[in-house]
C-alpha cells in the first residue's frame, strides 16, 4: 500500500510541478512580503513600540502568511482534486489498480508537500528583505536579558513549523469542498465566502473559539513579541489551536474520504 502512495503521489507531484500556479504562487507570496515592507511602521502602530528587525520580520511573515499564503493555500487544495473533474480524468487514474483513499492519500501528501514549500519560501523571503532592509540588531534590556538572531531564530522556526498547522486545516476543508461539489472554484467560492463572513464575526467578537478563521496567523503574531521581550511558551498558547485545527483536518479527511469511495465517477 504504501508503495502505492509513493508513486501515486509522485505522479501527483510531477503533475502539478508543471501547473504555472505553483510558481504564480510563490511570486505572489514574495509581493506580499515586499507590500508588507512598505508599510510597517503603519502595520506596527498599534503596538506601540518600536519596530525592530525581529518585529519587522514577524510583520513581512504575518501578513505574507495571512491573508496571502492562507489565500494560495485554498486555491491550491481546491485545484488538486479540482482538476480532475475538470479534465474529466478521475476515471482513467482509478481504472490503475490503485484504491480510492490511497489516491487521497497521494493528493493530500502532494497538498501537504506545497504548503510546506509555501510556508519555507515566506520565511525566507521575509528573512532576507529583513536582514537588507533593517537587519537583525543586538539588543540589551539589562545586562541579563540579550535578545539577538542567535537566541531568536528558534523562535522563527516553531512560527513556520506551527504556521502549517491552520493552512493543513484549511487545506482539509477546502479538498473535502472540492469532491463535495466536484468543482474547485465552486469550493475557493464557498471557502473564500465563509472565511470573509468569519472574519467579520470575529471582528465584533461574534463568532467562537472553535472556528478556523480565530486561529489563522496566530503563529506569526506571536512573532512580534520576540523584539518586546515577551516570552512566548509556544506550546501551551497554541494549545487551542492545535484542538481546533486537528479537529477540522480529521472531520474533513473523514468526509473527504467517506463522499469519494462512494462517488460514481463512470
Amino acid at each position: 500500500m504504501m508503495r502505492r502512495i509513493a508513486r501515486l503521489f509522485s505522479f501527483e507531484l510531477s503533475k502539478v510541478l508543471r501547473w504555472r500556479y505553483l510558481w504564480f504562487s510563490l511570486l505572489v507570496a514574495a509581493l506580499g512580503c515586499v507590500l508588507a515592507s512598505v508599510v510597517p511602521e503603519h502595520l506596527h502602530n498599534d503596538r506601540n513600540a518600536e519596530l525592530t528587525g525581529y518585529t519587522l520580520m514577524a510583520i513581512l511573515a504575518h501578513y505574507a502568511v495571512f491573508p496571502v499564503g492562507t489565500v494560495l493555500a485554498v486555491v491550491f487544495a481546491a485545484m488538486v482534486p479540482g482538476q480532475e473533474y475538470v479534465n474529466r480524468t478521475l476515471p482513467a487514474v482509478l481504472s490503475m489498480p490503485v484504491r480510492r483513499f490511497e489516491l487521497l492519500a497521494a493528493k493530500f501528501l502532494v497538498v501537504l508537500a506545497y504548503l510546506a514549500v509555501l510556508v519555507v519560501f515566506i520565511f525566507a523571503v521575509s528573512f532576507a528583505l529583513t536582514l537588507g532592509l533593517h537587519g537583525f540588531e543586538t539588543i540589551r534590556f539589562d545586562r541579563y536579558t540579550t535578545i539577538s538572531l542567535a537566541t531568536v531564530w528558534p523562535h522563527f522556526l516553531y512560527a513556520a513549523l506551527f504556521s502549517l498547522v491552520p493552512l493543513i486545516a484549511v487545506s482539509a476543508c477546502v479538498m473535502m469542498l472540492a469532491v463535495l461539489f466536484e468543482s474547485s472554484s465552486v469550493a475557493i467560492a464557498v471557502a473564500v465566502t465563509l472565511g470573509l463572513l468569519l472574519q467579520v464575526l470575529d471582528l465584533f467578537s461574534l463568532s467562537f473559539a472553535y472556528t478556523l478563521t480565530a486561529h489563522l496567523g496566530e503563529p506569526t503574531s506571536l512573532l512580534l513579541n520576540i523584539g518586546e521581550q515577551i516570552h512566548v511558551e509556544w506550546l501551551r498558547e497554541l494549545k487551542p489551536m492545535f484542538a481546533v485545527c486537528g479537529g477540522y483536518t480529521v472531520v474533513s479527511l473523514a468526509v473527504l474520504a467517506f463522499v469519494f469511495s462512494r462517488r460514481d465517477v463512470t
